[in-house]
C-alpha cells in the first residue's frame, strides 16, 4: 500500500495504468451515466448541440462525478470501513494521501473548466449553475455535511438529475428563445415526478449502510419506514410518482406521451418490497444494484419521452454501454449476475430467505 509521506510528482498526481483502474474502481466512475443523460436533453432543448457542448460536457461531469466520489471516500471513511469494506480496500491500495492530493486537483480542474466553458458559452445562468454544481459537490461531504442531514441529502442526490439538465439549458443561453422557455415550463412537473421517485426510492441505496452509519449518528428515513409496522408503506412509496405523473398528464402540466412512465409502478412496487424483505447483505447489495439499474432505466425514459430527439437515444445507448461496461470492468463491485437475478425473484415471490442455499445470499452485486 502507497505510503501517506509519498513524496508527490505529476505521476503521483496523475496515476496511469492499473492505479488509474484502482482510482476509477473506488471513485465509483460509472456514475458520470446518471449526469450526461439529463445534461444533454438540456442541451437538445435550447437546439445546443455542438461537437464542444457534447465531448467537454462529458469530461466535465467525470471530473465532477470523479470529484463528488473522491470526497466522499475521504470523509465517509469511518462507516465505509463497516459498511464497504471492499470499496475501502481500494482506497487503500491507490493511497489516502494520493486521495486527499487528487481531491484538490479534481476541484481546481473544476475551476478550470468551468472558466472555459463560460468563455465559450458565457451567461450569467451558466456561471451560477456551474457555481453550484461545485458548491454541492464539496458541501454534499464537506462543510455542512449534506449527506448526513436527512432534510437535505434526497435534495442533494436529485440535484444529480435537475442540476445536470439545467445546466446543459444554461449552456443554450436561452433567454431569447420563446420556444426554450416554453419546454422549461414543462420541464418543472417532469422535475418534480422524477424527484420524488428519487426522493422516495433512492432510500434504497440506504439499506445496506445501516450498521456503519449508526456509528455516526445517521438513520436512513427509507430503512424506518421499511422497518416500521404499517403494511402499506410500501405501496405509498412506490406509488407516489406514478399518480403524481397520472394527475399531471390528466391537468395538462405534462404531454400525454408522459404517460408512458406510469407503466413503471409495478416495478416500483417489486423494487420497495424486495427492499423491504432483504436481511442478508448479500440479499440487500443485489437489491440496491437492481435499484441503481432501475434508476437509470426511469430517469433516461422520462427524458426520452420528455424530449423526443433523434441525438438522445443515442446518448441513452452509449450511456447505458458506459453504465455496464464501467459497472462490469470499472467498479469495486460486480454487477447482477444470474444468481442475483434468481435471488432477486426468490425475495419478489415471497418466500423471503426460506430454502435458498447460503452462497447465493452472500456473495451479490455491490454498489
Amino acid at each position: 500500500m502507497p505510503q501517506a509521506n509519498h513524496k508527490v510528482t505529476l505521476c503521483y498526481i496523475f496515476p496511469l495504468g492499473e492505479d488509474l483502474r484502482t482510482l476509477f474502481q473506488c471513485a465509483s466512475c460509472r456514475f458520470v451515466a446518471f449526469y450526461y443523460v439529463p445534461y444533454f436533453a438540456g442541451l437538445t432543448v435550447v437546439h445546443h448541440v455542438t461537437v464542444f457542448t457534447v465531448t467537454f460536457g462529458f469530461f466535465f461531469w467525470l471530473t465532477q462525478s470523479l470529484a463528488t466520489e473522491v470526497t466522499n471516500r475521504l470523509t465517509d471513511r469511518v462507516e465505509d470501513q463497516v459498511n464497504r469494506p471492499e470499496r475501502t480496500a481500494l482506497c487503500e491500495v491507490f493511497g489516502w494521501e494520493r486521495l486527499r492530493v487528487l481531491e484538490w486537483v479534481l476541484w481546481g480542474v473544476m475551476l478550470a473548466m468551468s472558466g472555459v466553458w463560460l468563455a465559450v458559452d458565457g451567461s450569467v445562468g451558466l456561471a451560477l449553475m456551474l457555481v453550484g454544481c461545485i458548491t454541492v459537490g464539496i458541501g454534499y461531504s464537506r462543510g455542512p455535511r449534506l449527506s448526513r442531514s436527512r432534510a437535505f441529502a434526497f435534495l442533494m442526490i436529485n440535484m444529480v438529475f435537475g442540476g445536470s439538465f439545467f445546466v446543459g439549458w444554461m449552456a443554450g443561453n436561452p433567454t431569447s428563445e420563446s420556444e426554450a422557455w416554453g419546454q422549461m415550463e414543462s420541464f418543472f412537473p417532469l422535475l418534480a415526478v422524477v424527484g420524488l421517485f428519487i426522493l422516495v426510492l433512492s432510500g434504497i441505496k440506504d439499506i445496506t449502510d445501516e450498521v456503519g452509519d449508526r456509528e455516526v449518528g445517521y438513520r436512513s428515513p427509507f430503512v424506518e419506514i421499511i422497518s416500521g409496522r404499517a403494511e402499506a408503506m410500501p405501496w405509498v412509496l412506490a406509488l407516489a410518482p406514478s399518480l403524481t405523473t397520472a394527475l399531471f398528464v390528466a391537468t395538462g402540466l405534462l404531454p400525454l406521451r408522459l404517460a408512458l412512465i406510469i407503466l413503471f409502478a409495478p416495478v416500483s412496487l417489486a423494487i420497495v418490497t424486495a427492499a423491504g424483505r432483504a436481511e442478508r447483505i448479500g440479499d440487500q447489495l443485489i437489491v440496491r444494484e437492481a435499484f441503481y439499474n432501475y434508476w437509470l432505466l426511469y430517469s433516461s425514459t422520462a427524458l426520452l419521452a420528455f424530449t423526443p430527439s433523434w441525438g438522445l437515444p443515442v446518448v441513452t445507448v452509449g450511456a447505458w454501454a458506459l453504465w455496464l461496461g464501467a459497472t462490469y470492468f470499472l467498479h469495486w463491485g460486480d454487477g447482477l449476475t444470474r444468481a442475483d437475478l434468481r435471488r432477486l425473484r426468490w425475495l419478489l415471490s415471497g418466500a423471503g430467505q426460506r430454502g435458498m442455499p447460503t452462497s447465493l445470499t452472500d456473495a451479490g452485486a455491490g454498489q
